[in-house]
């Protein structure tokens, strides 16, 4: 099965999984929380797995993501 993926889905989730938050990724993309909070949301939609595990302190990435995005 072949997905096609926003390309804006994708840096969003990188945004979010390097800056360690919603609210960094936003700063960092110059657009809203709310925003981002949707790309992300869509993004786990159509891969079908959730790509953090929500917490009041910072977005937790769900151990498989560890290959969609490479940590310096």
């Amino acid at each position: 099965m072949v997905v096609i993926m926003d390309i804006t889905l994708i840096k969003t989730f990188i945004e979010v999984a390097n800056s360690g938050s919603f609210v960094a990724g936003s700063e960092r993309l110059f657009v809203t929380q709310s925003a981002v909070s949707l790309r992300v949301q869509r993004l786990e939609g159509s891969l079908g797995h959730a790509l953090f595990s929500r917490s009041k302190a910072c977005p937790l990435r769900a151990p498989w993501t560890q290959i969609l995005s490479a940590r310096k």
